[in-house]
């Protein structure tokens, strides 16, 4: 996984806000630590324009498929409307992953990322390669986006993952 604007892996993840000014601020990196000191519960505490957001990384195997979840929490402290918007961009053995519905998949048919949340619209830009991920956050509210990012896994099998609760996922991998 990466944060800001470079790739360090195969997944590319871009927060950035617009408050009711309408101009738009990146969230920035303020604090990286593991998650109740063991590996691999990675967690990232970002903040912009009145905006927080936790990021916890973390790895599990999932009915022997192996996967990287994000759950990435954004939260607006504030008491006036914000929006929020996730980019997501992607690849797969140097094949560029491209976007449609919640997902990143390349042009072979490999599923990179899924995202789910439960409120907040998916689309894409930049002719397809960057998921977009949008949320209006109501003053001293949150909202949770799950990211799966499965190992070698086709897109026509991601039902496997799909209907999946992230918490679910978080569990199992707390236990192992």
């Amino acid at each position: 996984f990466g944060m800001g604007r470079w790739m360090d892996g195969a997944l590319d993840i871009q927060l950035s806000a617009t408050p009711s000014s309408g101009s738009t601020s990146d969230l920035k990196a303020a604090s990286q630590e593991l998650f109740e000191s063991e590996f691999p519960f990675v967690v990232t505490r970002l903040a912009g324009a009145g905006l927080k957001a936790e990021e916890v990384a973390f790895a599990v195997s999932f009915h022997g498929r192996g996967l990287d979840v994000v759950r990435l929490t954004i939260s607006n402290p504030g008491s006036t409307d914000k929006t929020v918007e996730v980019r997501l961009s992607g690849k797969r053995r140097n094949l560029p992953a491209f976007a449609h519905g919640s997902e990143l998949s390349t042009r072979d048919g490999y599923l990179v990322v899924l995202g789910e949340a439960a409120k907040g619209q998916f689309g894409a830009t930049t002719n397809g390669l960057v998921l977009t991920y949008r949320a209006t956050l109501q003053g001293h509210s949150s909202q949770v986006l799950w990211l799966k990012r499965p190992y070698d896994l086709l897109e026509t099998d991601k039902v496997s993952i799909s209907g999946v609760p992230g918490s679910q996922l978080l569990e199992e991998a707390e236990q192992s």
